[in-house]
């Protein structure tokens, strides 16, 4: 059984180590690299979410991969370990990059039956023109091709629905982070995000936060607007992240003392901004998924996001949080004032949250993968 992802995560690397422990076949794991820009965490974490037996496959062919990138460099070593080796099934995590088409080609001219997996949005599929022609032709033979079509959530159902894919042929795989480490996490870090209210003078204001990378798609300054429209309220607003718009966004802020940018932080350092928060704002034009909705989900927040985010779909209703409608300033205000004025209302969602994300759990996640592939294992 081989397996391929582009670079290792602390979200689908554990999900892959538990399916290797709870499965009677042998797998390998074999990364593209070890690590690219596109990953939200630093390059010295990538090997943290590993195991010794897996495989970064650029790294065999070092000078390569400086001349020609890694995806030339990976493809070349995939190439040699499939004619060396082969495979009974063959997991693929996404189908647009070279070395995933040698594999989904290598499948098809074998008749080794194969899995596709990936984050891909319904809500978001806006090709046009000969792109769309072209990704029409592609992903029709690929969902008719594949065993499985491996879907994360109901925006992922939905495009691979619209591309003809038969409803035997899609396996719900939820997206899942491990809910146990930020759950007991946020409750270690209680005392201190306390302290910081007091040193920030944030005591008994509902605290709202975001977090992810600072660029226009994201919308942050739309929540920056809707916040300093709302100055009555005993509200504040945590921005965790970096990138091409803080300058600009720190302008917006206007040395609002209830507004905080704390910066790019880690997994381990996550944490204490969900114990200090009470509401996940995630207001971006376009997320596939969005797993920041599960981790703070898990620490027991309510959240607000657009309806087209991929985790909105699946996680997010009137007993969790708010679904917004559209991207306008004013409906992000009006969200976030009912939350901020209803404290009943707000800890009945908290809980709800805390509640719905236990379905989305690491195990459940390797169980579920483990039943789609063997479901289609004779199927080539």
């Amino acid at each position: 059984m081989l397996l391929l992802s582009n670079v290792p995560s602390p979200y689908l690397s554990p999900v892959y180590a538990r399916l290797k422990n709870i499965d009677t076949e042998d797998w390998q794991i074999c990364y593209v690299s070890a690590w690219n820009t596109d990953v939200g965490w630093s390059s010295a974490n990538a090997r943290e979410f590993i195991s010794a037996e897996d495989i970064f496959l650029a790294e065999r062919f070092p000078r390569l991969a400086d001349r020609l990138g890694v995806q030339v460099a990976a493809t070349l070593a995939l190439l040699l370990k499939l004619t060396k080796e082969g495979a009974d099934y063959f997991l693929i995590y996404g189908y647009t990059r070279l070395p995933q088409l040698l594999l989904i080609g290598w499948a098809f001219i074998s008749r080794t039956p194969f899995a596709v997996a990936g984050d891909a949005n319904y809500y978001l599929d806006e090709a046009r023109g000969w792109r769309r022609i072209v990704k029409r032709q592609w992903l029709g033979w690929l969902s008719h091709r594949a065993a499985a079509l491996i879907a994360v959530g109901t925006a992922c159902r939905l495009f691979w629905q619209s591309y003809g894919a038969q409803a035997d042929r899609i396996f719900h795989v939820g997206f899942a982070v491990d809910n146990d480490y930020f759950r007991e996490s946020s409750k270690r870090e209680f005392s201190q995000a306390e302290k910081l209210k007091q040193e920030w003078g944030w005591q008994h204001r509902t605290v709202f936060l975001y977090v992810g990378r600072l660029i226009e798609r994201k919308n942050v300054h739309r929540l920056i607007a809707a916040v300093q429209q709302l100055c009555e309220l005993p509200i504040a607003l945590v921005i965790a992240g970096d990138g091409e718009e803080r300058e600009r966004l720190v302008e917006l802020a206007n040395d609002n003392p209830y507004i905080k940018f704390v910066g790019s932080l880690t997994q381990a350092e996550l944490p204490l901004c969900y114990s200090l928060s009470d509401v996940l704002v995630l207001p971006a034009r376009a997320e596939p998924w969005g797993l920041v909705v599960n981790e703070a989900m898990a620490c027991g927040l309510t959240v607000i996001a657009h309806q087209h985010c991929g985790a909105a779909a699946d996680l997010v209703n009137d007993e969790t949080g708010v679904v917004l409608q559209s991207y306008e300033t004013l409906e992000l205000a009006a969200a976030i004032r009912l939350l901020a004025q209803d404290a009943d209302g707000l800890a009945r969602r908290k809980l709800k949250s805390r509640v719905r994300i236990a379905a989305w759990s690491i195990p459940q996640a390797a169980a579920q993968l483990r039943r789609a592939i063997d479901a289609t294992k004779k199927k080539a």
